[in-house]
């Protein structure tokens, strides 16, 4: 039993260590070669698909729900 759980524990560890990287631009090297800080911004979410009853498309689009 001690063997499955390090077989299983070891899949996970691995695993989790070789995920792409989905959320970097494909030329990121070249365009930040001769930088010294890359500064790391949140990602722009929009909503899409159905919204609950109680919120309307003004709801959604109103000024104080933008965020900079």
């Amino acid at each position: 039993m001690r063997i499955f759980y390090l077989t299983v524990l070891s899949f996970l560890v691995i695993s989790c260590g070789t995920n792409r990287a989905i959320y970097q631009s494909p030329d990121f090297d070249q365009k930040t070669a001769r930088h010294k800080t890359v500064a790391i911004l949140p990602v722009h979410m929009v909503q899409t698909g159905h919204l609950p009853k109680d919120v309307s498309e003004a709801d959604v689009k109103a000024p104080d729900n933008v965020q900079n």
